[in-house]
């Protein structure tokens, strides 16, 4: 009997942690990347790696006083939001996680490991809300949610401070050069370009995953996908543009 109760016991401790993660979803870690070289710079012109939080209630705003964020689950008070760390409906806040508070309050103090580690976010209460852990990352590709706010992460160009299902956020304006067909595709695609010569084509799956690159010389190239197994890969050429890929 008393094995039964504690099994019962279990059971409700976990529910009870599950419910408080499942309230406080709304806030959750959007986006990142952990080998930002050239992509998105600092107050100070640096090239730092950043952390994307985003509010996906449509209502209400949420101020983060006292939440806390960390890469080492046994530290989760590792780095404390500012008290004015308030996020509008659907908005979005942008860490950069540089090991330099001096150049302001949104600045984190750890790095990320572009070999791979883990994030954790917890609220003002202790409760784990949201958490990550990748692999090896790609410069200058940011690691976001897709569908934007609920998805899983996959490689993609970065849209820091702006929807995932965006193509660009740095650009004022961004210009699809390349065409890719078919897609859905079950074998070949046609890569295109009209304007310049294409010099390297990559394939990644959705957890990061490298599985096909390819260098094409001319200004249009075929691409077999016929070994992959059906489902959606990221592509990306030049390490520039990116796009969803369907392999059925």
């Amino acid at each position: 009997m008393s094995s039964l109760k504690g099994y019962f016991s279990v059971i409700l401790l976990l529910f009870f942690h599950f419910s408080l993660f499942s309230q406080s979803t709304d806030i959750v870690i959007n986006e990142f990347m952990a080998i930002n070289t050239t992509y998105a710079q600092d107050e100070e012109g640096q090239f730092d790696d950043y952390i994307e939080i985003r509010n996906n209630s449509a209502t209400n705003w949420k101020n983060l006083k006292n939440w806390t964020l960390t890469d080492t689950l046994g530290i989760p008070d590792k780095w404390t939001f500012p008290d004015d760390a308030t996020l509008e409906p659907h908005g979005y806040l942008v860490l950069w996680a540089d090991e330099d508070g001096g150049q302001g309050d949104f600045h984190v103090n750890f790095k990320l490991d572009g070999d791979g580690e883990e994030l954790y976010l917890f609220d003002q209460h202790g409760n784990m809300v949201d958490q990550i852990v990748f692999g090896q990352q790609v410069e200058d590709m940011s690691f976001s949610r897709i569908p934007n706010g609920t998805g899983d992460f996959v490689v993609k160009e970065g849209t820091i401070g702006f929807n995932n299902e965006f193509t660009s956020s740095v650009e004022d304006a961004f210009v699809n050069p390349f065409t890719i067909y078919p897609n859905p595709t079950s074998d070949l695609i046609l890569v295109s370009n009209e304007s310049q010569k294409i010099s390297h084509v990559e394939i990644f799956d959705l957890i990061g995953n490298s599985v096909i690159q390819r260098n094409i010389e001319n200004k249009e190239g075929m691409v077999d996908l016929s070994h992959l197994s059906v489902g959606m890969y990221i592509i990306t050429i030049n390490g520039k543009y990116s796009d969803r890929l369907i392999k059925l």
